[in-house]
C-alpha cells in the first residue's frame, strides 16, 4: 500500500496536544505542516479545533490516550515541514511518530479504539 493512501487513515487522528496548546493545536500546526506535500496525496482530514477537543476531553479518550496524542502531537510537531520532493521521508518519519500500521489496522498506536473512532468520527464530521 503506497504512502499517500495510508496517510489520509492515519493523519485523521494527528492532532489534539502535545506541546504549545496540545495535540488539536499540533494537528492545526501538522495541517500546515503538509501543505507541501498535498500535490504528492499526503492530506489532512478536516478536523476543527474545537470538535477534536471535544472528543479529545469527551469521554471517549482515557487518560492514557490523550497522554499518548500528545506524545505523538509532540513527535510531529519537530518533524518540520513536508516537502514535496521527500514526501515519502515526511510520511515515514510520521509513522514512526504515530506508531501506525496499515497493514495490522492500527492508525495510532497505543491510541484506545473508542478514541481513535471518536476521533475518525468527529473529521468525517460527526459531533
Amino acid at each position: 500500500m503506497g504512502y499517500a493512501s495510508v496517510a489520509v487513515i492515519c493523519l485523521v487522528l494527528v492532532g489534539c496536544s502535545g506541546s504549545n496548546g496540545g495535540f488539536c493545536a499540533d494537528r492545526q500546526t501538522l495541517m500546515t505542516q503538509l501543505t507541501p506535500c498535498a500535490s504528492q496525496g499526503i492530506v489532512l482530514n478536516s478536523l476543527p479545533l474545537p470538535r477534536c477537543q471535544s472528543v479529545y476531553n469527551g469521554s471517549s479518550c482515557t487518560s492514557a490516550d490523550r497522554a499518548r496524542l500528545d506524545a505523538i502531537g509532540t513527535c510531529v510537531n519537530a518533524l518540520g515541514n513536508c516537502n514535496a520532493g521527500d514526501a515519502g521521508a515526511f510520511y515515514d518519519a510520521f509513522v514512526s511518530c504515530s506508531g501506525s500500521d496499515a497493514d495490522a489496522g492500527i492508525e495510532i498506536g497505543g491510541v484506545s479504539a473508542s478514541c481513535t473512532q471518536a476521533l475518525d468520527a468527529a473529521a468525517d464530521g460527526g459531533q
